[in-house]
């Protein structure tokens, strides 16, 4: 119908891709009650991890795959980690070039409080926290891309 607006996603023609790669749980379970035990708390992961992305640019696109057993030799984790673990990948796009930038994104995260104890396979020797800083703890890392 003419005239009505709808809510969604406009893409603008000056986008940069970014993919965050975690081995903290944020699963998009949609779970948003309180009362919904783990699956609420990997929600609230994804949701303070966006919210924190969030204080750059607005992600749009955003998408969230789990991949099961992966050597984490084939990624960018801290020294403490290896072996076959659980890693999430966050893709997601932002529309004002330069607006965020990798280590915009390090910055915003570092320290952010999370829930643990979900459906991670790694051990974490340090607060319950995203870590980018410690070169042998590092759970979490940005990478910028040409596309998603």
């Amino acid at each position: 119908m003419p005239g009505i607006a709808r809510t969604g996603e406009n893409v603008g023609a000056n986008i940069e891709y970014f993919t965050c790669y975690t081995l903290i749980d944020i699963s998009d379970t949609g779970v948003f009650d309180p009362t919904g035990g783990p699956s609420y708390e990997q929600a609230q992961n994804l949701n303070a991890l966006l919210q924190a992305i969030s204080l750059g640019s607005q992600p749009i696109l955003a998408s969230v795959e789990k991949l099961t057993a992966a050597d984490v030799a084939d990624f960018a984790f801290g020294s403490d980690f290896s072996g076959a673990h659980n890693v999430w990948i966050l893709r997601f796009a932002s529309e004002r070039v330069g607006s965020i930038t990798v280590d915009s994104l390090i910055r915003d995260v570092d320290g952010l409080p999370v829930y643990d104890d979900l459906d991670e396979t790694a051990t974490f020797e340090s607060a319950s926290v995203f870590e980018t800083g410690d070169p042998a703890q590092k759970n979490i890392y940005f990478i910028r891309n040409d596309n998603l």
